[in-house]
C-alpha cells in the first residue's frame, strides 16, 4: 500500500486555534484577583472597583455566585474594611484627637462607664377618665328638621 499524502499547509492558510480552556482560566484567575485588590482598595465599593478593573459587574456577580473561594474572599473584605477604620482610629487617638479618644472610649469602654450621660428612661401612667358633656341646642335651631334642610328627593320614608 501507498503511503497517504499530507497535504501542507501554506502559512497564509494556517488555521489559528482558540485559546485553551487552561489559558482562559489562567485570565479569569488573575482578573479575579485584580478585582479583589480593587475590592479592598475601595474599601469593598463594587462600581469604583469595576470602573478601575475595567470588569462588567454582571461578570463580577457571575464570579461570585459560581466560585465559592472568590465569594469568601470578598466576603472577608468587610473585615479587611473594619480593621482599616480601626487603623485609622488609633493614628488619630495617639496623634492627641480628642474627639476620636472619646468616640473610641465610647464604643469600646461601655463596661467600664463610658457611655453617654444623655440616656435616661422616664415611665409616665396616665388614667383616662371618662367624662360626660352635655349640650344644649340653642333655641332658634330646636325646630329644624330633615325636611326643613334636604332637597325633598333625598329623603326616605
Amino acid at each position: 500500500m501507498k503511503p497517504k499524502a499530507v497535504k501542507k499547509q501554506s502559512k497564509s492558510t494556517k488555521v489559528h486555534k482558540k485559546p485553551t480552556k487552561k489559558k482562559e482560566q489562567l485570565r479569569t484567575k488573575k482578573s479575579k484577583e485584580i478585582m479583589l485588590k480593587e475590592l479592598i482598595i475601595s474599601l469593598g465599593n463594587v462600581t469604583t472597583a469595576c470602573i478601575k478593573t475595567g470588569i462588567d459587574r454582571k461578570t463580577y456577580y457571575k464570579w461570585l455566585d459560581k466560585d465559592k473561594e472568590f465569594k469568601q474572599k470578598v466576603d472577608d473584605i468587610p473585615e479587611i474594611t473594619l480593621d482599616h477604620y480601626e487603623k485609622r482610629l488609633h493614628e488619630l487617638i495617639d496623634a492627641g484627637n480628642v474627639i476620636a479618644t472619646l468616640f473610641a472610649l465610647k464604643s469600646k469602654g461601655k463596661k467600664r462607664g463610658w457611655e453617654d450621660a444623655q440616656k435616661s428612661e422616664t415611665k409616665i401612667d396616665v388614667n383616662l377618665t371618662k367624662i360626660d358633656i352635655k349640650f344644649e341646642m340653642p333655641n332658634e335651631f330646636k325646630n329644624i328638621t330633615e325636611e326643613s334642610y334636604l332637597p325633598k328627593n333625598t329623603i326616605e320614608k
